[in-house]
């Protein structure tokens, strides 16, 4: 890695899977917030378009948005860097990264579902908060009604079901990624090791059934 990298990706590998599982934790509480802003889906349009537009409509959003592009890409390089060096580790990493556990599915694919999620964000930011604007009145306010924006999108048989899929590979993703976290920050020992997996695979499913129920209900109500 050149120089000028360096400045903001450490050279040690001990470093970098920490600043991984540090930036892993904080998109996974960004997740959380925006699990629990989607559940107002399920109270009312008023009060999902009212939250909505009291985001927007706050000036330090476009910071916020920055800061969390931010964070991703950073987490996504960080997580590149480290897999392409895997294969330079020396004899006592590659021991210690086998004394962690066995490899499994979640962890040999991490890069791929973890780009596969960058590109759903991607279409699923165009799609929605760069996406038709629709006018409703809450509060006597003038709001872009994007409840139904949603609902009109989850009616879309492909969408609907695209957006389960990428559901069902974040879960997939939040499995190892969760408990890889909690090992690097310290939670290594025997002892540990089947709570942070328990725990990993109950919050993975968590955010995959809090996610992908919004599409679900959205279309099973529009058809």
């Amino acid at each position: 890695m050149n120089s000028p990298c360096r400045k903001f990706f450490p050279s040690s590998s001990i470093a970098r899977k920490l600043i991984m599982a540090l930036t892993g934790l904080l998109l996974f509480g960004f997740l959380a917030m925006h699990l629990a802003a989607n559940l107002l889906l399920f109270i009312s349009a008023d009060s999902y378009n009212h939250y909505g537009h009291a985001l927007t409509s706050n000036p330090l959003i476009y910071v916020a948005e920055a800061g969390l592009l931010l964070l991703f890409l950073y987490h996504i390089i960080d997580a590149i860097t480290l897999k392409l060096g895997e294969g330079k580790a020396r004899p006592q990493e590659n021991d210690q990264r086998e004394s962690l556990g066995k490899s499994t599915v979640h962890s040999r694919t991490m890069i791929w579902s973890g780009l596969a999620i960058l590109v759903f964000l991607v279409i699923h930011v165009a799609t929605l908060k760069y996406g038709e604007h629709i006018s409703t009145v809450v509060q006597g306010q003038e709001v872009r009604d994007l409840y139904a924006l949603v609902a009109k999108k989850f009616t879309n048989i492909w969408y609907a079901g695209f957006y389960v899929a990428m559901m069902v590979l974040l879960g997939f993703h939040l499995a190892h990624a969760l408990q890889s976290s909690l090992r690097t920050l310290g939670f290594a020992e025997r002892r540990w090791l089947r709570a942070a997996k328990i725990l990993s695979l109950i919050v993975a499913l968590i955010f995959t059934v809090g996610f992908g129920a919004m599409p679900i209900y959205f279309y099973l109500r529009g058809n």
